[in-house]
């Protein structure tokens, strides 16, 4: 199967975005269809959607769709810098200063080099697992959909520890579980049926866990855990977000407010979505004084993040917001496709999303002496 990838640039002529009063414009810099290729006779190409997010590495962005392969691309002009051809795509994408590691869909877990995606090593893994993954010194933390958290050596991919989870429910379980967070001590995860766990990083036992998400039909809990301060926060599909001790599990507060995407800090405030397609502001100590910042139209809203006195996000109809924090004026930059995957934002406020059809935008606030177009 030959596989094409080009870059395509989309100027301001044929973009459609919006301003409101104080609001600063987002400009784009480049887009990319990670799957555009050609196919052998016979074959299908899968486009029902992607959960991945763009993973930002120095100069380049690392992207994983779960159609046909991994893709690195230099952050400034959008070029192709690799690109590892797997068939039904890849997931669980996570990165460090000098390797990439990710699990294909055919079963198997890689690292492979930045600079050029060659294999440094690959082990068998669950096929089925659609995993999330996050880095902790030495150690990869990978966390299934089946409840599955395994603790990798990075060097060589052999397991220091596997914890499974027993699920206690009847309720459907819409491919629930989040991205693993850490601390000195512990892994935190939450699982397909509600539960919220932390395993020591030790030797994989758990320290505690609580259910939270006791929804009767959904009872997954998505959102990737917040740390901050002591306190572990997450958003769950039960319409609540919730504030826990992140050292005992005991729950410290929590609002009927919330839904399937993470939260941001900032200062005493935490910034969160809800499943009515609103994005809220609440004291993060007590998790009152709730504040409805912006709500969509249509569909909900990712993870918030903050960029300095604006909030980004995306909504899931397509478009990516820049909300201004201090008078609720806001831009929008409408990529006319779904949007379901967190957004991210480098050190350099370089922005990135990703579509439900594997497109990556990158994407920048535009400065002041630009605004003249």
């Amino acid at each position: 199967m030959k596989l094409l990838l080009a870059t395509s640039i989309c100027f301001l002529s044929a973009c459609a975005s919006l301003s409101t009063n104080n609001s600063v414009p987002l400009k784009l810099g480049w887009s990319n269809n990670t799957q555009k290729m050609v196919l052998d006779r016979g074959a299908s190409l899968d486009v029902s959607g992607s959960l991945s997010s763009v993973v930002s590495a120095g100069p380049i962005v690392v992207y994983a769709n779960t159609t046909n392969s991994v893709n690195a691309y230099n952050k400034k002009t959008g070029k192709l810098v690799w690109s590892n051809h797997h068939k039904g795509g890849a997931s669980g994408l996570s990165v460090d200063s000098e390797n990439a590691y990710y699990v294909s869909t055919q079963g198997k877990l890689y690292s492979v080099k930045l600079t050029s995606g060659e294999t440094n090593w690959s082990v068998a893994f669950n096929h089925q697992s659609m995993p999330h993954s996050n880095i902790d010194s030495d150690i990869l933390y990978v966390f299934t959909y089946k409840d599955q958290l395994y603790a990798i050596n990075k060097k060589d991919g052999s397991k220091a520890w596997t914890y499974t989870h027993r699920s206690e429910s009847n309720a459907i379980n819409m491919l629930g579980g989040t991205q693993p967070v850490t601390n000195n001590n512990f892994a935190f995860v939450g699982t397909s049926d509600g539960y919220l766990i932390a395993i020591k990083k030790s030797d994989g036992l758990v320290a505690w866990k609580t259910q939270l998400n006791k929804n009767i039909k959904l009872n997954d809990l998505d959102a990737t855990p917040l740390l901050s301060e002591g306190s572990l926060y997450i958003n769950s599909y039960d319409g609540n977000l919730y504030a826990l001790n992140a050292t005992n599990g005991k729950t410290l507060w929590s609002t009927e407010a919330g839904g399937g995407y993470g939260a941001s800090i900032k200062g005493d405030r935490i910034y969160f979505s809800n499943d009515k397609g609103e994005v809220l502001s609440a004291n993060k100590k007590t998790g009152k004084e709730v504040v409805s910042l912006y709500k969509t139209k249509k569909g909900v809203t990712t993870k918030p993040v903050i960029n300095d006195d604006h909030l980004l996000f995306t909504e899931t109809q397509g478009s990516i917001v820049n909300l201004n924090l201090s008078d609720k004026s806001y831009s929008k930059y409408s990529t006319g496709l779904g949007i379901i995957a967190d957004l991210i934002i480098d050190e350099e406020s370089n922005i990135f999303a990703a579509s439900k059809s594997a497109k990556i935008y990158s994407l920048k606030v535009k400065k002041e002496k630009e605004l003249s177009w």
